[in-house]
């Protein structure tokens, strides 16, 4: 009975904190994803959706530069700061600080892709007219991870979903009638929408108090400073991803792989959804906690035994029932893309087991320089091993390069976090 009693009380302490909130709109998000996974291709030829994929492909490695990472320093900030007025503080100082960032990269983004050569020509319009997204999409996720710092986990869970459900909608009905020029229009609605949602919600959340306390100069350059790490920090690990889709494109050259493998591809988003909702939860805590080596050691250990078991679970079920999933959301065209996707889903089981979680519990304990250095040697690694697999072996080869990097990095980072939780014990 004590052992029942144990876990019905940690259910309803879960449940008091907004843990469910953050599941359930993260299951959401994810249905909503799947429609858009299904309808986009079948709406799309495939000449049209690789074309698609390489627009995304290049404005993602701007997207990464987006206000120099400043978002992630609003989350780790404002949790520390004690008084509402210094959280808003920091918040009104990262939004004014991303938004000057953000005007500049939009004059040398748009200068880029007016004047350089692009493999697919049609691909320029369509960049040219994305070029202010990134701005809009700061805006909304500095809204967004404020809310989060703010413990506000059902307003921050019904502005993900509804930024979600608007951007699938507003893509699959524009495409639809206007093909990719409607997508982007859709893009725009979406965001600009939700980032008046955001208001509305953080509006309900603060109340009436408007005052806030600016960070000091010496806190200023601290949480830009911290932005730029993590910026570097994700965006190392992100590259890898994005050099997938340049390697393909560069070495075959063929728009209908690259439809391929992104409908792959998309299982790793599906995949690690749980994981990425847990750590929207526990996230914070642990930033909380950044001075208790010992209780972050002790819950690390116990949220990676039940992260193992249910990331094996579910990636034995996708693996499984991939067929039907390719069937099911993209049609019997894409079958090609099946052992693709196995493959993958190793991939994602290396990537949600070991780097996930103690990369983001690393980050929150001041080990973000010891991220960045592991990712930039990965993505260094990989664009190698993936030049190579990609050579030999086509979309296989790119799948396969992945697994090699996912699990070894991830791996050094547990035994850091260790060395470092042990240390601090001695």
């Amino acid at each position: 009975m004590k052992r029942v009693d144990q876990v019905k009380n940690g259910i309803r302490l879960i449940k008091e904190k907004g843990f469910f909130h953050i599941i359930i709109s993260s299951s959401l998000v994810k249905v909503i994803s799947f429609i858009s996974a299904m309808f986009l291709p079948r709406v799309l030829s495939k000449t049209d959706y690789g074309v698609l994929v390489y627009v995304d492909n290049i404005r993602n490695y701007f997207l990464m530069f987006n206000a120099l990472g400043i978002t992630n320093a609003t989350l780790r900030y404002c949790v520390q700061e004690e008084s509402e007025e210094e959280k808003r503080g920091v918040f009104l100082y990262s939004l004014r600080k991303g938004l000057i960032i953000d005007l500049i990269l939009f004059i040398g983004s748009l200068i880029f892709f007016l004047c350089a050569d692009f493999q697919f020509q049609s691909s320029r319009l369509y960049l040219v007219l994305m070029s202010a997204l990134p701005i809009l999409v700061f805006i909304y996720e500095d809204l967004q991870l404020y809310l989060r710092a703010l413990f506000a986990n059902r307003e921050y869970s019904i502005l993900s979903f509804s930024y979600s459900a608007l951007m699938v909608i507003a893509q699959i009905v524009l495409a639809i009638t206007s093909g990719i020029l409607g997508i982007i229009g859709g893009r725009y609605i979406a965001v600009i929408i939700s980032i008046v949602v955001a208001i509305v919600l953080l509006k309900s959340v603060e109340g009436k108090n408007k005052k806030f306390i600016y960070p000091s100069k010496d806190k200023q350059k601290q949480i830009f400073k911290f932005g730029v790490v993590m910026m570097l920090t994700n965006m190392s690990s992100y590259v890898m991803q994005l050099n997938e889709t340049f390697i393909l494109s560069w070495v075959l050259n063929d728009e209908e792989d690259l439809a391929v493998y992104k409908v792959a591809a998309y299982i790793l988003t599906i995949s690690l959804f749980v994981m990425q909702a847990i750590i929207t939860f526990i996230f914070p805590y642990f930033i909380k906690h950044i001075d208790d080596k010992k209780w972050i050691w002790k819950n690390f250990k116990k949220l990676s035994a039940i992260n193992f078991g249910g990331m094996l679970i579910i990636h034995i079920i996708l693996i499984w029932c991939t067929p039907f999933i390719i069937w099911l959301l993209y049609g019997e065209k894409y079958y090609d893309a099946i052992p693709i996707m196995r493959i993958l889903l190793v991939a994602s089981f290396g990537q949600a087991v070991f780097r996930m979680l103690p990369g983001n519990i690393l980050a929150g304990i001041g080990e973000e320089k010891f991220n960045l250095r592991v990712n930039i040697i990965s993505m260094i690694v990989h664009f190698i091993i993936d030049y190579v697999c990609v050579s030999n072996y086509g979309l296989l080869g790119s799948a396969v390069a992945l697994i090699i990097v996912y699990y070894f990095s991830g791996i050094i980072m547990i035994l850091h976090l260790r060395n470092v939780c042990k240390k601090s014990q001695i």
